[in-house]
């Protein structure tokens, strides 16, 4: 009978093994389970979180197109304005020499030049004279 007992305490041994076998890879089985779901999760929120950088990434290369328009309608306007300028500045010369030509050239124009500006008028040219940068149109 020993061995009997013997072999039945073997026999519910191996049994006791392969049930704690069974239970530790259910465990596993459970926790894999629960890691792929928490991964799903994460690769979901990523890719949620990628559509959103996109979208947004779209949207400033949009505004950075029409910063640059606006740049470029801006650059003309000051090409435009520079060349406005460098015609004034040619027509004041042409006229500032011809000025000093005629001043040179015409004694009566020297001597009424040289008078002085009456008091009235003087007051009047001053007050009609916009400060520099602070002209209006």
């Amino acid at each position: 009978m020993t061995l009997r007992l013997w072999l039945l305490a073997g026999v519910a041994l191996v049994i006791a093994g392969l049930v704690a076998t069974v239970f530790y890879y259910r465990g596993s089985a459970i926790s894999a389970r629960a890691a792929t779901a928490q991964v799903e999760a994460e690769r979901d929120q990523l890719q949620r979180d990628l559509g959103l950088v996109v979208t947004v990434n779209s949207e400033n290369l949009a505004e950075m197109e029409r910063m640059k328009a606006e740049d470029e309608r801006k650059q003309r306007i000051i090409v435009g304005m520079a060349d406005e300028i460098a015609d004034i500045n040619i027509e004041l010369l042409n006229k500032t020499e011809a000025y000093q030509a005629l001043k040179e050239a015409d004694a009566d124009v020297s001597k009424y030049l040289s008078q002085p500006i009456p008091d009235a008028l003087r007051r009047l040219r001053d007050q009609q004279a916009p400060a520099a940068g602070n002209r209006q149109k």
